[in-house]
């Protein structure tokens, strides 16, 4: 999660959407002493500083009055939350902080500022956690197959439509799709009025895009009970943004935003 008081721009990250990477490109517009960064993992905070000119994160921390009116906050806020999380006692912001608790934390701030988020079909975001698992766990497909991956319950948690929406509104100002993520973050930059903010990193992440082909093969590792599974867990963003399981129909909304408030 990124807030900037400076430039006007709060970041929701969701998951498997490439948000390490937006927050990295986007650091080094969050230096001044009111702006908020969140903690990245060692190697990805190593990363940051190489391209944000030494942006660490910053007030994320509970301050001391925090941590006395704690309890009446958390009593305040219980409907925001979808489960109970421990980062709720350890920190004010966290990584994948909602869009609802960190209004409700910086008030006016937030009112004032430009909120975006990414989000991606739920089939791909799927089959990107079981590969990102394979990575971090050292296994191979026979070792660690997508079945009892799915079945492992590892796909519960990959809903993000609590981060942005709750009953069918939206409260953000712009949803990018990952399969537009450059021209997505392009067309942000021109709300903002920031042209030039890290174009080159900005356009490698159009890399992240996931081909047609990919999209294709990712398919095939559904069958009807998986798919039903998916249509239950993410009915709420299918319904908003369309998304087809078939990659060759296209959605309704086809650019770089599934969602603009304006």
């Amino acid at each position: 999660m990124l807030y900037s008081n400076e430039h006007n721009f709060t970041f929701i990250k969701t998951r498997k959407t490439a948000g390490t990477s937006v927050e990295i490109a986007l650091s080094r517009y969050c230096s001044s002493s009111s702006d908020i960064v969140t903690p990245l993992v060692p190697e990805d905070e190593r990363i940051r500083q190489e391209k944000s000119g030494g942006v660490y994160p910053r007030n994320y921390k509970f301050t001391l009055l925090d941590w006395c009116t704690l309890p009446f906050r958390i009593y305040d806020e219980r409907r925001l939350y979808r489960n109970f999380d421990i980062r709720l006692l350890k920190g004010k912001y966290w990584n994948h902080v909602g869009g609802r608790i960190i209004k409700n934390r910086l008030g006016e701030n937030m009112e004032r500022s430009y909120v975006f988020t990414v989000e991606r079909d739920p089939w791909d975001k799927i089959v990107s956690l079981y590969y990102w698992l394979l990575r971090y766990l050292n296994k191979n497909g026979a070792e660690f197959s997508f079945d009892v991956f799915f079945d492992e319950g590892w796909v519960e948690w990959l809903s993000d439509y609590h981060l942005y929406a709750e009953g069918g509104e939206v409260f953000v100002d712009a949803i990018i799709d990952f399969d537009f993520l450059g021209d997505g973050l392009d067309k942000v930059a021109d709300q903002l009025s920031r042209p030039n903010w890290q174009q080159g990193f900005i356009r490698s992440l159009s890399a992240k895009k996931t081909s047609l082909g990919s999209k294709q093969s990712h398919a095939q590792l559904f069958d009807e009970r998986k798919k039903d599974k998916v249509r239950v867990m993410f009915a709420r963003e299918i319904q908003l943004f369309d998304f087809r399981e078939d990659p060759l129909v296209e959605k309704a909304v086809c650019g770089p935003f599934l969602f603009s408030a304006g």
